[in-house]
């Protein structure tokens, strides 16, 4: 129970960030689920998705527009990272995108477990205006084989309020200070 409030703080956290008539990546995962019922009412919205969990999530909203990124579903990742997905990707433009981490650090930035879906991340970033990083405690210093983007990159990166203090002064060092602490759950 104490991860969900952790993921909600992390969204409520993040979600100030978008603005109306924004085009949004939202990664697949379950912190980027809690964000879809935060985002503002009536803001036309789009959201983009690899994760048929978030299209299912948004569409039930019925105030945001949606586009679904397809391909095959990876069940590691609970989306679509394959080449189908990077080829729809390139077409999009997006204003903001809340983009997964498996891992973080400030030597690696943001990692990821799976290669497919680190070039589909890498794309993303390629692809998004902005780019914004909600991650969990358990995830900060944790080791992923590929790398997704450097730290100096991200635009916004939302942290856990009880991350100790040594690791949030290096993380928003490494991020031109654009670090959220996220507000006790």
């Amino acid at each position: 129970m104490q991860d969900r409030a952790a993921k909600q703080a992390l969204a409520r956290a993040a979600v100030g960030e978008v603005t109306p008539g924004q085009v949004i990546f939202i990664d697949a995962g379950s912190t980027h689920l809690a964000l879809v019922d935060l985002l503002p009412e009536d803001a036309d919205l789009t959201v983009v998705t690899n994760a048929p969990a978030i299209a299912v999530a948004a569409l039930a909203r019925g105030d945001l527009r949606v586009v679904t990124i397809g391909g095959a579903v990876d069940p590691a990742v609970g989306g679509c990272v394959d080449a189908t997905a990077v080829a729809a990707i390139e077409l999009i433009r997006v204003d903001r995108a809340f983009l997964g981490a498996c891992a973080l650090s400030v030597r690696d930035g943001v990692g990821a477990s799976g290669h497919a879906d680190a070039a589909f991340k890498r794309r993303v970033v390629a692809r998004a205006a902005t780019i914004t990083v909600l991650v969990t405690n358990d995830k900060i210093d944790a080791r992923a084989p590929y790398q997704v983007v450097a730290l100096a990159r991200v635009d916004r990166l939302v942290v856990e309020h009880d991350l100790a203090a040594e690791t949030r002064e290096a993380l928003a060092a490494a991020c031109a200070d654009a670090l959220v602490v996220a507000a006790a759950a």
